[in-house]
């Protein structure tokens, strides 16, 4: 490990120009936890944070989960108060839902993560989300800021941006980080939102196999693959029918807290979240070319093997 670091080191002593590379070193409790660029500008995670509770404590919004790691700090607000019903467009004799039975009333509230790495590892993130209160299911919407921890890179002969100029972008990262949290926490906004999942439940699978169905979100969101059987089965057991918002709803079940067979890597968790988000964003004409792309021609059908799937009920 230490010739391998030494071997990095010396490749990055020097720039294309041959002058002498500066890094940026992060300490820890004594250690080091990040070796970083030069062009590196930290956003300070408790200053994040301060912003966040000041807008929650605002517009009466909640912490729903906080986490800080050496290299991550995420957290996910919840709004108690705002919380809308999707109407489901399915035939009244669909079977009851599969993961919470009784449950009458599929209620969805306002939420947003805001994320941030203050040793290389991630970006600034601000994404709006929903949270299903039925089986607590988190799903990513919309990412509303991605602001990458770049300045000016010092180097001999070059402009630098000035102690002024980085004041002024990081009270503009502050502000991005606030308009993302009063725009997922604004009422009509988020009634629209939920208008539109609405919509998803009545964009069925058509002809197309549930397994086929499976098979292209995993190609198309980048879902692991090991996942396959698991959202396969949610999505036949739900009892949501078979649609878009189904298979939305089966995703994000992999990373939903009330599921004890879910993924534990926060990582995992978040991307199975983002995948969730993007299937309910397809519009209407972009889930049929999600359907046409995901049907098996007939003659590679006729060959495939067939699926047994276990179905919880």
């Amino acid at each position: 490990a230490a010739a391998n670091l030494g071997e990095i080191l010396q490749g990055e002593a020097a720039t294309d120009k041959g002058q002498p590379r500066k890094h940026l070193v992060r300490l820890l409790d004594g250690r080091v936890n990040a070796f970083l660029s030069d062009r590196y500008r930290n956003v300070s995670n408790d200053a994040l944070f301060a912003i966040v509770l000041e807008e929650a404590a605002t517009l009466g919004a909640e912490v729903w989960d906080l986490q800080l790691t050496d290299t991550h700090f995420h957290v996910h607000l919840l709004h108690p108060e705002l919380r809308v019903k999707v109407n489901h467009l399915m035939r009244e004799d669909a079977p009851g839902h599969g993961w919470a039975r009784g449950i009458t009333e599929d209620v969805h509230n306002a939420a947003v993560t805001i994320t941030n790495s203050e040793t290389g590892h991630g970006k600034t993130e601000g994404r709006i989300a929903s949270w299903r209160d039925v089986c607590s299911n988190y799903c990513i919407i919309e990412k509303g800021i991605a602001q990458v921890h770049l300045g000016g890179r010092l180097e001999e002969g070059e402009y630098v941006y000035s102690e002024e100029t980085h004041a002024l972008n990081d009270k503009l990262v502050a502000s991005k980080v606030r308009d993302v949290i009063r725009t997922a926490f604004d009422a009509t906004r988020f009634r629209k939102l939920i208008d539109a999942l609405s919509a998803t439940t009545g964009r069925t699978i058509q002809d197309v196999l549930p397994v086929e169905v499976v098979d292209a979100a995993i190609r198309s969101f980048g879902i692991p693959a090991e996942r396959k059987d698991a959202i396969l089965e949610a999505f036949l057991g739900a009892g949501l029918g078979r649609n878009q918002y189904a298979l939305a709803q089966a995703v994000t079940w992999q990373a939903s807290p009330a599921n004890k067979a879910g993924v534990a890597e926060d990582a995992t968790k978040a991307s199975l979240e983002e995948a969730g988000g993007q299937v309910l964003s397809l519009t209407e004409a972009a889930w049929t070319k999600f359907l046409q792309a995901a049907r098996t021609p007939k003659d590679e059908a006729e060959v495939a093997p067939r699926q047994h799937v276990r179905v919880a009920r």
